[in-house]
Order: structure tokens, then sequence, then C-alpha cells
């Protein structure tokens, strides 16, 4: 009883599906909710650029569409799977007790999906397996072969290993992800029938550790660290986080950048690491920043980079070059030359050359005296 309440919950509300990010996992979440989800959101984000009264009747009204077409949908499936749970009660109905499909499986990989069921006091009439509710197999034990297969792009079946209870995907591709159903049907006169579906996501998970770009040999205080971590090509997307030290960066260190898609299905995602150095980021003259991608339970690989600290503050460029002008300039008036255009001479640069007029004058009159004596 609590097995078939559960089941019949989990199929009308459905289930979260994480592998990089979230997916709808219910029958009635189909294309046309989507589509009036995508015009919500759009009347909603118009409503908060104008804050205007016509853009929150807009809005509104875009809210009550989506509600009403959720509520007929789940309604219709309720009430679905409810005649099937009052069958399996009143004992003269049939049921699916189990479903095993992989939740992920790696591309170029076999994978086998199981489904047991309980026809009670029925003979079987059909098995049948659909992707996306489009059949690529049945069995029907009263046909020969009672074996038969439909072509389906991204769907490959294994005849020599499937049977009315399981079916083996051969070397699955990207595009065979997607919502595997087993429909169970008994025999004639009543031909009860019961169903049940679970999605199944092909993956890509690279063996290569993520990359990081922009790192220096040593960092000074006040320096402006920049460094950009690069995931490996992955289906999903991995997920990127920066550590500085062993603790997480805070979040105003972090820019996500735009993720990149290959014509091959696989993305990378980039996420920058930007702030300004200080002595709290070195520890024990010693600053370690580590990069980590995770995909779900599937993949976890880091990168890590230290640096050693130097406690001095950085001098300005220009405040270097107008200490050397200063230098240049009082070299040349101990020559007696002028500054250097554009620089006026420093009140201890005209004393020096006043003296060196008086020594220089002296030194004249005592020559002259010396002749004349």
């Amino acid at each position: 009883m609590k097995e078939n309440f559960v089941g019949i919950a989990s199929d009308v509300c459905g289930k979260k599906f994480v592998g990089g990010s979230l997916r709808k996992a219910s029958e009635w979440w189909n294309e046309g909710v989507k589509v009036k989800g995508e015009k919500r959101k759009g009347a909603f984000e118009g409503w908060l650029q104008s804050d205007s009264v016509e853009k929150y009747g807009k809005y509104r009204e875009k809210n009550v569409e989506v509600k009403r077409k959720l509520w007929r949908r789940v309604k219709r499936h309720f009430l679905k799977y409810m005649v099937h749970f009052v069958g399996d009660v009143l004992g003269d109905g049939i049921r699916i007790t189990s479903l095993e499909v992989p939740e992920t499986v790696d591309m170029g990989e076999d994978a086998t999906l199981k489904c047991c069921y309980d026809l009670a006091s029925h003979d079987l009439y059909s098995v049948k397996w659909y992707r996306d509710d489009e059949e690529f197999f049945r069995y029907m034990p009263s046909e020969s072969p009672p074996m038969a297969t439909q072509e389906l792009n991204g769907v490959s079946v294994s005849k020599d290993q499937s049977n009315g209870d399981m079916i083996v995907l051969r070397n699955v591709e990207l595009n065979s992800s997607g919502r595997y159903k087993c429909e169970v049907i008994s025999d004639a006169p009543e031909f009860h029938t019961a169903d049940k579906s679970a999605e199944m996501m092909v993956v890509v998970v690279p063996e290569e550790k993520p990359l990081i770009h922009g790192t220096q040999h040593e960092y000074h205080i006040g320096d402006l660290a920049r460094l950009t971590c690069t995931s490996a090509r992955s289906l999903p997307p991995a997920q990127l986080t920066w550590q500085i030290n062993g603790k997480q960066a805070p979040p105003e260190y972090l820019l996500s950048l735009p993720t990149i898609s290959f014509p091959d299905g696989l993305a990378q995602t980039k996420l920058q690491l930007k702030f300004l150095v200080t002595r709290s980021h070195f520890k024990h003259g010693e600053m370690t920043l580590r990069c980590s991608a995770r995909i779900s339970t599937l993949y976890y690989k880091t990168q890590q980079h230290s640096v050693d600290g130097q406690f001095n503050y950085n001098v300005p460029v220009m405040e270097s070059r107008d200490i050397s002008a200063l230098s240049s300039d009082q070299g040349k008036a101990r020559r007696g030359m002028p500054p250097s255009s554009g620089q006026q001479p420093k009140p201890h640069t005209l004393a020096l050359l006043l003296s060196l007029a008086i020594v220089a004058f002296l030194s004249d009159y005592l020559s002259l005296s010396l002749r004349q004596s």
C-alpha cells in the first residue's frame, strides 16, 4: 500500500534529477508547459523593468495561464495513476513492481534497463519500451519472433541480451538521454495497462584536471591577483569553485564567465578569481590558490597554485621615475649644468650653484693678486 502511494506521488509530482543542473522529471512537464512558463518569465522581467500597472496586469495574466495549464495536466495524470492504484487494491489489475533505469551512463557504454511486473491472474499481452513517448522496443509472447524493434535515433537495442523483463542499449550516445518508460499490457479481454518511467542521462566525464591561467611566481601586498580556472570539456558542464588557503573564496572575489558550448555537445566552464592581495591572504609566508571541478558524484578533480609572498609594498612606476629625474638634475647641478627642461631648480640646488660661483670668484681674485705681487 505504502509503495503504491509513494509511486503515485513520485510519478504525478515528479522528482529532481541532479547532474550539473535540475531537470523536470514528470510526464506532465511537456513543451507546452515550458513555453507558457517562459512567457510568464518574460512578462515578469518586463514588469520589473518598467514597474507599470499595464505590465503587472500582463504578468498576472500569464501567471494564471501557467497555473491552469499545470493544474489540467497534473489532474489528468493523477486520475490516471489513481485508476492503476484502485485496480491494484481490488486485485483485478496489473502493476509494475520495480523499474531500474540508470540515472547516468558514460557515453559509449552499454545500459541495462529492467522492468519487473505483477500480472496477478492475467496473461501477458505485451511489454513495450519508449523513450520520450516514442516506442522503440516491444515484446509480445504470442508473436513469432516475440521481439521487435523500431528505429529511433540514439537507441540501439541488443536483441540477444533483451527479453520481456529487460533490455540492453548498446554503445549509448549523447542523444540517447531521455525519459524511458516501460508499459505492460495484460491479455484479452481486459487489456489492463500499467506503466512507469524514469530519466536516464548520458554523460561525458573527463580525465583531465581543470587548468589555471594568469598565475605569478610571487605576489606583493597591493598586487591585483587575477586568475581564471577552466574546466575540461564535459557533459553536463562541471561546477567550479575557488579556495584560498583551504577556505572558500568570498563571492565578491568570483566572476562566472560564459560557458563555452562545442559542436559535439560538450561544454566548458570558466570561473575567474580576482582580488587585491593583503597580508591576510598569506599563511606562513605562502598563499595557496586551489580550483576544484565537480560533476555531481561522478567527477571531482582539483588544480593548485602555491606562491611565496613579498611583504614589501609595491612602489608605483611613475614615482620611481620622478626620483630618478631628481637625482639626474642634482648631478647636473654639481657639474654646473642646467636642470632638465620642464623642471624648476630646487632651493638646495640654487644654494649649491651660488657656492660654486663664490669659490670660482675667490679663486680668480687670489690668482690675480699673486701675479701683481
